[in-house]
């Protein structure tokens, strides 16, 4: 798969998204100036030792932070444990990519993707402490992966160089996935209140009642 390609689909999509979908004007304008952006900045870059450094990065990392100020002191303690898993699944996967053959058929950028999906739906609910744990959690793993290539000093044969796009693949990806399926559960459970609350109503009794 082409490095870049899932980034650029994803946050060409949220662009459409809120420029069709979202009604409120002033929370349009900001979404899309944020997409506009992040596009913009994508293509800012730096090479350092073995990484390439990439400005969009802080624009995901700003929006971790910012989910971080809706969160209480435990919550925010449970996304910290959370994304330390989260950052060690990105540095193994990461790390194997250059040495494993397996990556020739199994993509690596999906499967940290889905692999920390799973993490977060299992042991987070709240939408905005998944969004911060995996933005905290996938640049400690990067920052792992950086010091491991770092401190190898020429010793590891396949000294290579981190692509960007690489990273912005999984965040993108992960930061909506993680949203949409937040939204998707709100809805699942108002739809089954909905229901529950409709069987308890007085009406459904007294017709239950009278056919007896």
């Amino acid at each position: 798969m082409i490095e870049g390609a899932i980034f650029f689909w994803v946050i060409w999509l949220v662009t459409i998204y809120c420029y069709f979908l979202i009604d409120n004007k002033n929370r349009r304008t900001h979404l899309l100036l944020l997409c506009f952006l992040t596009i913009i900045c994508s293509s800012v870059t730096y090479s350092s030792l073995v990484i390439e450094w990439n400005l969009a990065w802080i624009i995901f990392l700003l929006v971790g932070l910012y989910s971080m100020r809706k969160l209480s002191l435990a919550g925010k303690l449970k996304g910290y444990v959370i994304s330390l898993f989260i950052a060690n699944l990105f540095f193994s996967i990461h790390k194997a990519v250059y040495f494993e053959p397996v990556w020739l058929i199994l993509s690596p950028q999906w499967s940290i993707i889905v692999l920390s999906l799973v993490i977060l739906i299992i042991f987070l609910k709240d939408v905005y402490c998944r969004v911060f744990s995996l933005t905290l959690g996938l640049f400690q793993g990067l920052i792992l992966s950086f010091l491991s290539q770092v401190t190898a000093n020429g010793q590891e044969e396949h000294l290579v160089m981190t692509n960007s796009l690489f990273f912005l693949d999984v965040l993108a990806a992960l930061m909506v996935l993680s949203v949409v399926w937040s939204y998707a559960e709100q809805i699942a459970k108002k739809l089954k209140d909905h229901i529950i609350a409709r069987q308890r109503s007085p009406y459904n009794s007294s017709k239950t009642n009278v056919n007896v």
